[in-house]
C-alpha cells in the first residue's frame, strides 16, 4: 500500500506543477478541489478499510496540505 500512496503523491506533485504553468487564483482552487473531493475520500477510505494506518493517513494529508500552501505561495508571488 505504501507503494500507491508513494504514487498519488507523484500524482499531486504533477498536478501541482500543472495548476503552476497555468496560474491564476482560480487553478489553487481547482487543485484544492481536486484533492478535496478525488484524494482525500480516497485515502480515506483505504484507511477505514485497514489498508493504511492513521500514521500514513496522517503523513499523507500533511503532504497534500503542504503542497497547497507551495502553490499558493507560488500564485501570489505570481500576482
Amino acid at each position: 500500500m505504501r507503494e500507491e500512496l508513494n504514487t498519488l503523491k507523484k500524482m499531486i506533485e504533477i498536478w501541482k506543477e500543472s495548476y503552476k504553468e497555468k496560474g491564476g487564483i482560480d487553478s489553487l482552487d481547482d487543485f484544492r478541489f481536486e484533492i478535496d473531493e478525488v484524494v482525500y475520500p480516497y485515502v480515506r477510505s483505504l484507511y477505514l478499510q485497514g489498508f493504511i494506518t492513521y500514521e500514513e493517513l496522517a503523513e499523507f494529508m500533511r503532504f497534500c496540505d503542504e503542497m497547497l500552501r507551495e502553490l499558493e505561495k507560488f500564485i501570489k508571488g505570481e500576482l
